[in-house]
């Protein structure tokens, strides 16, 4: 059980940032918990599926117009409905809760796509007056 806490941080970080030490750590401890490969591999599919470096380099500096910006939209909701197939195939119970929070949400984390705007800010207030009143 400790060779899995010791890697909590490696699971969180995106394969191409780890360390041959790192990458032989994560082999092993998937071929111990193939079902903890899975939910691994459902997890980073999600967050390439979203946004890229390459996406925030293209808009960094202006907008798209408002078809493209529709256009980006619908691709990212085809690509997410294409991960809801492999998440509802995987036997990761904790990706398949994950997975119906995200349908809950899928129209506002798309929303995003319309203004690249993310509530970040409101979320940070909310997070304050947590502490505050805690």
């Amino acid at each position: 059980m400790d060779f899995l806490r010791r890697s909590f941080y490696t699971l969180r970080t995106c394969p191409d940032k780890w360390s041959d030490e790192q990458w032989e750590r994560m082999n092993i401890l998937f071929e111990e918990f193939p079902e903890l490969k899975e939910a691994f591999d459902l997890k980073e599919e999600f967050r390439k599926l979203c946004w890229s470096k390459r996406d925030k380099a293209e808009y960094k500096d202006s907008l798209p117009a408002m078809e493209e910006r529709n256009a980006l939209k619908e691709t990212v909701r085809e690509k997410l409905h294409v991960w809801f197939g492999h998440v509802k195939k995987s036997k990761s119970p904790a990706m398949k809760t994950f997975m119906r929070t995200i349908k809950e949400r899928e129209e506002d984390l798309l929303g995003y796509y319309e203004t690249f705007v993310t509530n970040a800010s409101a979320e940070s207030l909310n997070s304050g007056i947590k502490g505050l009143r805690a």
